[in-house]
């Protein structure tokens, strides 16, 4: 016992390290391991320890348990910003996704979207592009003509929008296989 202090008492120091070694898998994973440099360039603990380095009225182990100190305090530090910029872009992430291989952001039931991506899903899943290769044109055709459809009775109320309507695309159905 050093100061009141264990010094052999680690385990806020390894939660920290476990934590930010956790945060920087997760931001490498995401993609973001420039936020991670900038937040570990943004640690500058030389400046205490500097501090603690020129007294001269302690006694070496007084330092020791106060370098030990401000270590453990700048890796929590430490720890905290990676873990919230690791759980901010995993937020992210997973908003991303969701709006584009799901259902968020779409207008309308939860459920009914829900059914109708899977069934949308299911559709694509029993094509047999062997036996007939127009059926994922025939299938983009209908999600076109639907979605203008549908784009255009919602627009309705905007008529500036009228101009920029989408025209429904041309059928593939008429490509040559060879």
């Amino acid at each position: 016992m050093i100061g009141g202090i264990d010094p052999n008492d680690g385990a806020a120091l390894t939660d920290s390290v476990t934590a930010i070694n956790t945060a920087l898998t997760t931001l490498q994973r995401l993609g973001r391991s420039d936020q991670a440099d900038t937040l570990i360039a943004d640690v500058d603990p030389s400046s205490a320890y500097a501090v603690i380095a020129a007294d001269l009225d302690h006694s070496e182990d007084w330092k020791l348990t106060a370098y030990a100190r401000r270590y453990a305090t700048v890796m929590a530090d430490l720890a905290r910003r990676l873990t919230s910029a690791a759980a901010t872009g995993s937020t992210q992430d997973q908003d991303d996704a969701a709006r584009v291989y799901g259902i968020k952001g779409l207008p309308g039931d939860v459920a009914s979207l829900a059914i109708s991506r899977r069934d949308a899903g299911d559709r694509v899943a029993a094509i047999d592009l062997v036996a007939r290769p127009d059926q994922l044109g025939d299938l983009l055709v209908d999600a076109i003509r639907m979605a203008t459809t549908y784009w255009r009775m919602h627009s309705l109320s905007r008529p500036s929008n009228l101009a920029t309507t989408p025209q429904p695309m041309r059928s593939p159905r008429r490509i040559p296989t060879e």
